[in-house]
């Protein structure tokens, strides 16, 4: 059997057994709201580690951040850590037990039904789907470029781009459409063993036959010695480094694929014992990703654009057997299936309780009918999308990133100042709405001169987008609240009184009595 053949004999294997989870989850799937997106609230144990882990993977690790680190050198792996271990690490704690607590108690399906009730205002929420849609979407598309891509390279052609990306994408769409977020959690058990494997293997491997590590970077040396030293000039500014730190800390707390993971939890113990080994997970990932991304300089030599996404591979399939080359295939798909299908479900459950049943009084049923209609919907736009191919990997994961982040002071704030009112919440959603997009509107529209001339004249004083955006946004929001009415509504009230039966106020601080919340979500 030739390359191909065993590239493609291994992918076959690779998509029957996530066709035939998708057919087993749709079997032990009910038709209920509760069961179909969140797993009736379930997930415990190594499958809510993996459920949540693979959730934040994507084409984004093994194709931007091994490219950037190709392109701009090992300085990548701290830019982009710094803000994730923090950001990752804080989030489930801070949000993510909160967020349980109060899907539990008050039948939360998803983070706009907790701001509708929270706010008592259908604009706002209405506000916050459309910006969850909008960054989310991209992100898919993210996963279905790099599927698109790598079988086109990989198979020289004889899977074009258009079709690799549409065997991910209905792929993905049947397992979600059947089994929910029971089938996106077992198959993320499968996606997660495959890529830390695969990545950790290719690490050592890569660095044995190249001689190991020290030899690798005396070539990198003799090739680009800027990417090891500059001098005394920074590899980033400290404005980069901060906007980093800032957009991988935030744009977690955006995310709503998470939050929906972080409501599918069985216990609030489930959920921290889950986000304890979290960031290590990220670290098993991102460490070795962005290090074989710069090794490429000296394997791999002369990338240039879009082909340095692909050093990971390349330098796999120069370097090692054939059936390597197959097994990083298979860990790039299972990859991107793996955050491609949380996204796909979270829009769906969007659509499904914030439209369908809030707006058009649809019953629970017709909701989770018209919720996985959606599923197809929604990949067939970001399909569309990924036949555009607008930017890089990388480009597209932090307009996501950015946009995401901009709806952080009105989700954070809303569960933890109380003093916080619709007014300065609309205000603060509003002005990320309308600020975000501009400052990407080369990424979308690259060849434009307006758009060029809008993004020149937006202030940045010197940082990523994300800096101004968090600024301008918090700022809005805190003035317009102290300017406006004091009073909340009564659920506001109620979310806070619960919260405080939790987390009782000590001498030495906040300290959670889950004994205490448990009795409270059951009353």
């Amino acid at each position: 059997m030739g390359n191909l053949g065993v590239l493609l004999s291994a992918v076959v294997v690779y998509m029957l057994v996530m066709i035939w989870i998708g057919w087993y989850s749709k079997k032990k799937t009910e038709s209920t709201a509760e069961d179909y997106f969140l797993a009736s609230r379930g997930l415990n144990g190594f499958v809510l580690f993996c459920a949540v882990l693979g959730t934040n993977m994507s084409a984004f690790v093994m194709l931007g951040m091994a490219g950037q680190s190709y392109r701009a050198g090992i300085g990548m792996f701290g830019l982009l850590m710094g803000g994730g271990l923090i950001g990752i690490s804080l989030f489930p704690w801070l949000w993510g037990a909160r967020a349980w607590a109060l899907g539990k108690k008050f039948n939360y399906i998803t983070p706009t039904e907790f701001v509708e009730n929270r706010f008592k205002s259908p604009f706002l929420s209405t506000v916050i789907f459309i910006v969850l849609v909008m960054y989310t979407l991209p992100y898919i598309t993210t996963g279905q470029i790099g599927a698109g891509a790598a079988f086109a390279k990989f198979t020289d052609g004889a899977i074009p781009f258009w079709l690799g990306s549409l065997l991910v994408t209905v792929i993905v769409g049947y397992y979600v459409w059947g089994g929910g977020m029971k089938g996106t959690a077992i198959t993320n058990v499968t996606q997660v063993l495959i890529f830390l494997v695969f990545l950790f293997v290719a690490l050592f491997w890569l660095g044995s036959v190249g001689g190991g590590p020290n030899a690798i970077l005396d070539k990198i040396r003799s090739i680009n010695p800027e990417l090891l030293h500059r001098g005394n000039e920074s590899v980033y500014s400290w404005k980069t480094l901060m906007s980093q730190v800032v957009l991988f800390c935030l744009s977690n707390f955006g995310s709503a694929h998470l939050y929906v993971r972080f409501l599918a939890a069985k216990s609030s113990d489930q959920l921290r014992k889950s986000a304890t080994v979290y960031p290590l997970g990220i670290m098993l990932t991102w460490v070795p990703a962005c290090i074989i991304g710069f090794w490429g300089v000296a394997m791999v030599p002369g990338l240039q654009g879009l082909d340095s996404d692909n050093v990971l591979f390349m330098a796999v399939g120069q370097y090692l057997p054939v059936w390597m080359f197959a097994f990083s295939v298979i860990a790039l798909l299972a990859i991107v299936m793996s955050t491609m299908d949380a996204q796909t479900l979270t829009l769906s459950s969007l659509f499904s309780n914030d439209i369908m049943k809030t707006r058009l009084n649809k019953t629970m049923n017709e909701s989770v009918k018209w919720g996985k209609a959606f599923v197809i919907v929604i990949l067939g736009i970001s399909y569309i999308l990924s036949l555009l191919q607008p930017a890089t990997v990388f480009q597209l994961a932090i307009a996501a990133f950015t946009g995401l982040a901009s709806i952080v002071p009105v989700l954070v704030g809303g569960m933890y100042w109380k003093r916080l009112n619709k007014q300065g919440a609309i205000a603060s959603a509003v002005v990320g709405f309308i600020i975000t997009p501009l400052y990407f509107a080369t990424t979308f529209m690259p060849n434009s001169a307006a758009a060029q001339a809008i993004v020149n004249a937006m202030p940045r004083f010197g940082f990523d987008p994300v800096v101004p955006v968090i600024f301008l946004t918090t700022a809005v929001m805190i003035v317009v609240t102290l300017l406006t009415s004091k009073q909340v509504n009564k659920t506001a009230d109620e979310q806070f009184e619960f919260l405080d039966s939790i987390y009782k106020t000590k001498e030495n601080g906040y300290t959670a009595d889950h004994s205490v919340g448990n009795k409270q979500i059951m009353s």
